[in-house]
């Protein structure tokens, strides 16, 4: 009975564990979806005449992205800056592009990007 019932527990543990990992996982992604910085940079994609020349139209982003958010406190104030790696899929074709965005006040700017023809 005893190696049933650890058995059982061990089953039940993990489920909840990755449960929790899976939501937090979700909820980072939608976080970062939402967040402002995110979408300067996917506006940024869909208006930049040279993205949308190697893209054709824009049919949709991977779910999946990389990079880092990041604010910083000095003497000069706060200063934040994002970095995305992101897949874009055209109707010509499908690459990554990564973007580079700073904090400017309230709003955020693109300051550069890197496409990657992969």
């Amino acid at each position: 009975m005893d190696k049933k019932k650890s058995k059982k527990m061990a089953v039940i543990v993990f489920t909840i564990g990755f449960s929790l990992f899976c939501a937090l996982f979700v909820g980072v992604f939608s976080y970062i979806r939402n967040h402002p910085s995110y979408k300067t940079a996917i506006s940024y994609i869909e208006t930049n005449a040279e993205i949308r020349g190697i893209a054709g139209e824009i049919e949709g982003y991977g779910y999946f992205f990389s990079g880092r958010l990041t604010a910083s406190t000095g003497t000069t104030g706060t200063k934040s800056t994002a970095k995305y790696r992101i897949k874009v899929k055209g109707s010509r074709r499908n690459f990554w592009i990564t973007v580079y965005l700073e904090k400017y006040g309230s709003s955020w700017e693109v300051t550069g990007y890197f496409i990657s023809r992969r």
